[in-house]
């Protein structure tokens, strides 16, 4: 298991600079996790429902009849909303197997898929956004197993770190295509101080000027980052 959980960790620092690849991510981590499937989560606080990324192996339509008719059926989601971060929770902890498949979410949305069972985390919290990720065993598969679980616990800290990572190189990304373009227009040297807003604290990214086509000074961009 050691060497898939090394595989998935790997894969998940690669999607933080590459957006394209967080499907192969989760894929990584569903492997580990011997999953049929996983997804990975980030959902916008302050415009509920809103959900800003979502990763999953299982496909599109899977996730779009989750977020418009599951969700708040989902056992996993209503403890992991309630509970501290580095949460891992269960199905087959919270609900005896018998009681789960006869929920709307099971008969209705995880057996269509050929899946019934859920392991989830809580990944990560802050005023603005809430990280999770899931995993899926179909029912034939074996419960969860507390190894399982404490597996899934040393992975959530790396998901959130490279969301989070990916979130920000995103938008460094950004500021300096901006940036470049506003100087290549103008042909002066512009200073900048541009913040942004981190859940834990403030970002900060400065720069001493940028060197566009017409270059006349030497560009020098640090990142301050936590």
């Amino acid at each position: 298991m050691l060497d898939t959980l090394d595989r998935g960790v790997a894969a998940l620092y690669a999607a933080a600079g590459q957006e394209e690849a967080w499907t192969v991510a989760a894929a990584q981590l569903a492997d580990a996790l011997k999953s049929a499937g996983g997804t990975l989560l980030v959902y916008n606080r302050a415009n509920a429902r809103k959900w800003v990324m979502c990763e999953s192996t299982i496909g599109p339509e899977f996730r779009d009849q989750y977020f418009s008719d599951f969700v708040d059926d989902s056992p996993t989601h209503g403890l992991l909303r309630r509970s501290p971060v580095g949460t891992i929770a269960n199905v087959d902890d919270l609900l005896p197997e018998a009681n789960f498949r006869d929920t709307r979410m099971y008969r209705g949305f995880l057996k269509p898929f050929g899946l019934g069972r859920i392991m989830s985390a809580h990944v990560a919290r802050s005023d603005d956004e809430m990280i999770a990720a899931a995993f899926y065993r179909s029912a034939s598969q074996a419960p969860f197993s507390s190894t399982d679980m404490t597996a899934f616990r040393m992975l959530a800290p790396h998901i959130g770190r490279a969301i989070r990572l990916g979130n920000q190189m995103a938008a460094s990304s950004a500021f300096n295509k901006l940036s470049l373009a506003a100087l290549d227009q103008n042909g002066t040297a512009i200073i900048f101080d541009f913040v942004i807003n981190s859940p834990r604290n403030n970002t900060w990214l400065s720069t001493a000027g940028f060197q566009p086509p017409s270059s006349r000074f030497i560009p020098v961009f640090q990142h301050f980052l936590d």
